[in-house]
């Protein structure tokens, strides 16, 4: 399930969207952060009722505006940074907050 276009995907990485050298490899980074994404929308019953019903047309941007976060981050991190990923996760938690319940401890 797409839930950002592979050009909106390479715009936000500022690839040439003229270049079809790096499709696949950005196709695959957004596929894995909406999957990354859902995954955090989907703690509960109710969110895994409502979010495979999101498609391109109808994602609340928010969530879209998340996975384009988490996309850029494995773009540009790929697996051999030490960086710390906790302040990706908390804008991302912070624009999920409306599409996800909350976590009670």
């Amino acid at each position: 399930m797409a839930l950002v276009s592979l050009s909106n995907a390479k715009e936000h990485l500022r690839e040439p969207l003229d270049s079809h050298e790096n499709d696949a490899a950005i196709q695959q980074k957004a596929d894995q952060a909406t999957a990354l994404v859902l995954e955090r929308c989907n703690g509960t019953a109710y969110w895994r009722l409502v979010t495979p019903t999101w498609t391109l047309e109808n994602v609340p941007a928010s969530v879209q505006a998340g996975v384009m976060i988490v996309l850029a981050h494995l773009w540009m991190n790929r697996g051999d940074s030490k960086d710390d990923t906790s302040r990706v996760w908390q804008e991302v938690d912070r624009l999920l907050a409306g599409h996800k319940d909350p976590v009670i401890a």
